[in-house]
């Protein structure tokens, strides 16, 4: 499986809050067995991990893909993230 991430973090230096945007792209036949499988185990291993919801099914520029939602960490570093994709190829 074909792994290639890109990650910007924008925030202001003042500010704890900040907003991560990361472009990944996964190749497989299932976007929701890849987050359940092959993302969402690594998500576990950092921390205070917990899924969001179920993961979903849906499409991004006409290939079908999986959206997924979560909160991880603890105290003043909790993020909450939501993750559209990996779009299937």
């Amino acid at each position: 499986m074909a792994d290639v991430a890109h990650r910007v973090v924008l925030g202001a230096e003042d500010d704890p809050r900040v907003l991560a945007v990361t472009h990944g792209e996964w190749v497989g036949p299932d976007p929701v067995a890849l987050w359940r499988d092959d993302v969402e185990p690594g998500l576990r291993n950092t921390g205070d991990y917990r899924r969001i919801g179920d993961i979903r099914a849906t499409s991004h520029q006409r290939c079908e893909a999986a959206d997924i939602q979560w909160l991880a960490g603890g105290g003043g570093d909790r993020a909450h993230a939501f993750g559209p994709g990996p779009p299937a190829r």
